[in-house]
C-alpha cells in the first residue's frame, strides 16, 4: 500500500484550519495506514508555502501538489483522498 503525504498549511487563529485538521486527521485515523499527516504552520514555513503554490489557508498538499484551498465537505475530502491513496470510491477500509 502506498503512503499519502499530507501537509496542512494553517495560519494561527484560523478556525477553517482547525476544522480542514479534524477532517485530515479523522481520514487518517479512518485509513489506520498509508496517511502521513504534518500540520505545517504557514508563517514559519512560508517559504514552502509559496514554493508549493499556497496562497491562502488552510490549504492541503498531497505528495508535494497543492490539491486543496479551504474547507470542503468531509465527503469531498475522502473522495479526493481516497483517488490518491489508489482506493475505490465507496470502499471502507
Amino acid at each position: 500500500m502506498r503512503t499519502l503525504e499530507i501537509e496542512l498549511f494553517t495560519s494561527p487563529g484560523c478556525p477553517r484550519c482547525a476544522r480542514l485538521r479534524t477532517l485530515v486527521d479523522a481520514y487518517a485515523a479512518r485509513a489506520r495506514s498509508g496517511v502521513h499527516v504534518c500540520v505545517v504552520d504557514v508563517v514559519a514555513e512560508l517559504d514552502r508555502a509559496v514554493e508549493l503554490g499556497v496562497r491562502a489557508t488552510p490549504a492541503l498538499v498531497v505528495d508535494g501538489r497543492l490539491v486543496l484551498t479551504g474547507t470542503p465537505t468531509p465527503a469531498r475530502l475522502r473522495s479526493l483522498l481516497d483517488e490518491r491513496l489508489g482506493r475505490s470510491r465507496g470502499k471502507r477500509e
